[in-house]
């Protein structure tokens, strides 16, 4: 059993084609978090955990790739093209980005992890976050709540 649902993949749109229709009537809204668990991800599950330095993470094991400027460059995107899917924002009433906690952003803002192109300073460590926004507005405009 899945305890994250494969956003990137559209196999998952009949899932939510058919929670969408079973919250609505009920007046529910859905709101969905975009989360890349980086080196959180438990190694060995068919994947590769990915961070801002090859540092073991302290909970999950394993030793993660250090990502190089054109994955980050392709995770940016990522995130932008999630956050403006046309077809997920009429599942969902909105996305939201989940940068905290042992997620792939934060691995770039703790003193700890050091990446050699996204480290040291808050600015530096910031820099990861602050191109997923960007580019995310660049994807779906400035929405003003």
């Amino acid at each position: 059993m899945r305890s994250i649902i494969p956003l990137h993949d559209d196999t998952v749109i009949d899932f939510y084609k058919e929670l969408s229709t079973a919250l609505k009537p009920h007046g529910m809204k859905m709101l969905q978090q975009i989360y890349h668990p980086g080196s959180a991800r438990a190694p060995g599950k068919g994947t590769t955990q990915i961070s801002a330095s090859p540092i073991p993470n302290p909970i999950a094991g394993g030793i993660p790739i250090e990502m190089t400027p054109s994955m980050i460059e392709e995770m940016v995107q990522a995130f932008a093209v999630l956050h403006g899917d046309a077809e997920m924002a009429v599942l969902t009433e909105s996305t939201f980005m989940h940068p905290v906690d042992t997620s792939l952003n934060n691995s770039y803002r703790q003193r700890t992890i050091y990446a050699r192109r996204i480290g040291g300073s808050l600015e530096n460590r910031m820099r990861f976050l602050m191109e997923i926004i960007h580019a995310i507005r660049q994807e779906v405009g400035t929405i003003s709540a």
